[in-house]
């Protein structure tokens, strides 16, 4: 997915920021390590998923880049 997203940002922005590129690249890291099976598999709980997902990718981007040197 996360191949797919880069590939999709470049086509329709081919001189696309860093932070864009960087962005679009996070949105599905590690997403193996909360499966969605954990989840009930209704639509309020997908929602609910999708959520705690957003915060983990985000909390988890900050993490590795801060790592390699990006400042907040």
């Amino acid at each position: 997915e996360a191949e797919r997203l880069s590939r999709w940002v470049l086509r329709l922005e081919p001189e696309a920021s860093e932070p864009l590129r960087l962005a679009a690249r996070c949105q599905h890291l590690e997403r193996w390590r909360v499966p969605r099976s954990e989840y009930p598999q209704d639509k309020a709980w997908y929602l609910t998923w999708r959520t705690a997902m957003a915060r983990f990718h985000a909390d988890r981007a900050a993490e590795i880049l801060s790592e390699v040197g990006y400042d907040a």
